[in-house]
């Protein structure tokens, strides 16, 4: 059984930001990203998580981490998180403990 993470394992600050549609000036869409939240997380880099791709002759590396916070309502798919400078893509979230603590599991942004 996993060891239960404990409150100090929770020490990077992450913000999740959804998307904002907003019409410019000559009426096309324009997506743009706005704070949900703000939380402290236990950011875990994937060993066995990352992807190898060729794409275009060239060598792509794809990084999952899970960042495991505080249960919170409201948070989809369609969000992504800025870690340190980084931008990461929600692919999905898992709640091993309900409304106690929710991971959600993620991969750095191209």
């Amino acid at each position: 059984m996993a060891k239960a993470t404990q409150i100090g394992d929770r020490r990077h600050r992450v913000t999740i930001e959804k998307p904002v549609t907003s019409r410019g000036t000559s009426g096309q869409e324009l997506l743009t990203w706005e704070t949900h939240c703000n939380v402290w997380a236990k950011a875990t880099w994937r060993s066995s998580g990352n992807k190898d791709d060729m794409m275009a002759d060239r060598l792509t590396v794809q990084t999952a981490v899970t960042f495991d916070i505080m249960y919170r309502d409201g948070l989809n798919e369609k969000m992504r998180i800025n870690f340190e400078g980084d931008l990461y893509d929600i692919l999905y979230f898992q709640k091993p403990d309900f409304r106690q603590s929710l991971i959600i599991v993620a991969q750095k942004h191209d």
